[in-house]
């Protein structure tokens, strides 16, 4: 159970906001599941987020709002051998508050932090991790200050810092040091008939000590500096890149730098409802230079969607790592009707997760189905 001492001003700010009779919204989600794969798994679990919005016009176009959002779940895997395991836990899922005018907004406490054109393969995925195939999109949130402001002709600029977080993000190999402040911002242009965005990252990382075999001179911290470039244009079909630059201040010549690139695009084939097609390819390399080679890994992802009605969806993702030959399946068929939700999802995949999913939680390991219903007030 945890519960972080961090959300205090944020719980303030909302009580003293639910005491002053601003407005507010509550909602909720209910999921339950059942999972069995070919190793003779079944996993049973059900999960609970129930959220509060608040938020009131101050003066003119000013207005402050706020959201607290709680994580409470329990699961069960049930194995042929002697010990069954448990996983219970009741978190913060999101603690915010919001200043906020037509063009601007300042943003303080737990929340989501994510941007980037990629869809499937993100090497921008710098704070969050959200895996394309979970049906619900969880990701838990980061402890930060985000400012945006956004200019009339489509420009906008972030700002954010960061502090007191220590979890594995994204691709992150390493965790940050949550003591030390991290910081970055972004800017986005139109550009060519759409968009294309600049984004750039400092932290601290802290090194684990069983990787210190591998970083021997290394102390137990270092400096790792992200630049980041993202571009999405739509023309007959829609057309994107993600591309990022890591700098990390290691002895290790081979560890120094690492590129992660992917290229991406989409189009709708006029096959009865439509089938929405997305496909993209992502590759990083890690060496002494900024773009030398050495060391590489590549992956293909695709995915297609098809709408079979007003009430039920299919769509299907399949992954590939040329280094290995080896696929990664999964198809999920969805019905939506009012509050509810229904997902018969089936998968058959590698027993290792690959190299961009290492921190994801995701449990699509092996082969296996999994039933989950949704109910959302």
């Amino acid at each position: 159970m945890r519960f972080s001492l961090k959300i205090i001003p944020i719980l303030l700010l909302l009580v003293q906001t639910a005491a002053a009779q601003y407005e507010y919204a509550s909602r909720g989600q209910v999921s339950a599941w059942l999972l069995a794969n070919d190793e003779n798994e079944q996993n049973v679990g059900i999960r609970y987020i129930p959220t509060l919005n608040l938020g009131r016009i101050l003066t003119g176009e000013w207005t402050i709002d706020g959201e607290l959002a709680l994580n409470s779940f329990s699961s069960k895997t049930f194995t042929d051998g002697p010990k069954d395991d448990s996983h219970n836990d009741f978190k913060t899922y999101r603690a915010w508050a919001r200043l906020s005018a037509n063009q601007f907004e300042l943003r303080i406490g737990l929340q989501k932090l994510n941007f980037g054109s990629a869809t499937l393969l993100r090497p921008l995925m710098w704070f969050d991790q959200l895996d394309p195939r979970d049906p619900l999109q969880l990701t838990d949130g980061v402890y930060a200050a985000l400012g945006r402001y956004y200019f009339l002709n489509n420009t906008n600029i972030w700002l954010w810092f960061l502090l007191g977080n220590d979890g594995q993000r994204g691709l992150d190999i390493f965790t940050s040091d949550k003591e030390k402040t991290e910081y970055g911002g972004r800017l986005q242009l139109p550009f060519l008939s759409g968009e294309m965005a600049f984004s750039v990252h400092r932290r601290e990382a802290a090194v684990p000590d069983e990787y210190r075999i591998f970083l021997p001179e290394a102390s137990s911290r270092f400096t790792e500096n992200r630049f980041g470039l993202d571009g999405r244009w739509d023309y007959f079909v829609g057309l994107w890149f993600e591309s990022v630059l890591l700098k990390r201040d290691v002895p290790l010549d081979e560890f120094k730098y690492e590129r992660r690139v992917t290229f991406g695009g989409d189009a709708t084939a006029p096959v009865g409802n439509g089938i929405t097609i997305i496909a993209e390819y992502f590759f990083r390399a890690a060496s002494s230079e900024p773009l030398k080679n050495g060391d590489r890994s590549s992956l293909w992802a695709s995915s297609l969607r098809y709408p079979i009605g007003m009430l039920d969806n299919f769509s299907a993702m399949f992954y590939f790592n040329p280094d290995d030959n080896s696929w990664f399946r999964f198809a999920n068929w969805q019905r939506t009707t009012n509050n509810w939700q229904f997902n018969l999802i089936a998968f058959w995949n590698p027993e290792y997760r690959p190299f961009y999913a290492q921190n994801q939680h995701t449990v699509f390991a092996g082969k296996g189905v999994q039933t989950m219903v949704v109910f959302n007030y």
